[in-house]
């Protein structure tokens, strides 16, 4: 009878993520973010459990998403991880990467910075990102990446008051800057 519950559970996990990652979705992540050691925190993890990694790009790889230039010391840090973990008959994925706050701010100490977890946010709406990086600043939230439209669409990156890192991100679409009141 576990069998059967736990085979049930990972079948509606699967069907969850995958309605999570279909293009038609709104989609709120959680990122693991460490401070330099994701590679370092791959390869543990990969040592405790049996691990795919499905995807790696570090900072260079992702360079052109940037409005900033990488400094060289950050560019082998990880911008995303994405792990397929198994454990017995479970499997969970995690996202992670290191923190986008040092590769921004180019120091290893980061004040009123929690960030061990980040929130990626993908909309269709660009008015949505814009209502929110509006309640996230007049909170006091710092910029890592200011409200802009870049070639991936409009986006941007903050850390709130409390700590905790949040990128938003709506892809692509013709009106996408005039609606966000970029042009």
């Amino acid at each position: 009878m576990i069998e059967d519950n736990n085979a049930v559970y990972n079948n509606l996990i699967r069907d969850v993520y995958k309605r999570l990652l279909g293009e038609d979705e709104k989609m709120i992540s959680v990122k693991l973010t460490f401070g330099g050691l994701c590679n370092e925190a791959v390869r543990f993890y990969s040592q405790c459990f049996d691990v795919k990694v499905l995807v790696q790009k570090s900072f260079q790889d992702a360079e052109n998403d940037f409005p900033q230039r990488i400094e060289p010391k950050f560019q082998d840090f990880i911008f995303s991880a994405e792990l397929e973990i198994t454990l017995e008959d479970s499997k969970f994925y995690v996202t992670m990467g290191d923190t986008p706050a040092i590769v921004f701010t180019g120091t290893d100490r980061l004040s009123g910075c929690n960030d061990n977890i980040a929130f990626d946010i993908h909309v269709k709406e660009p008015g949505l990102i814009r209502e929110l990086y509006q309640k996230f600043t007049e909170a006091g939230s710092k910029n890592n990446i200011p409200l802009e439209q870049s070639e991936q669409g409009l986006r941007c990156s903050l850390i709130d008051p409390y700590g905790i890192c949040w990128t938003m991100v709506c892809e692509n679409s013709p009106q996408a800057g005039r609606e966000a009141g970029l042009d």
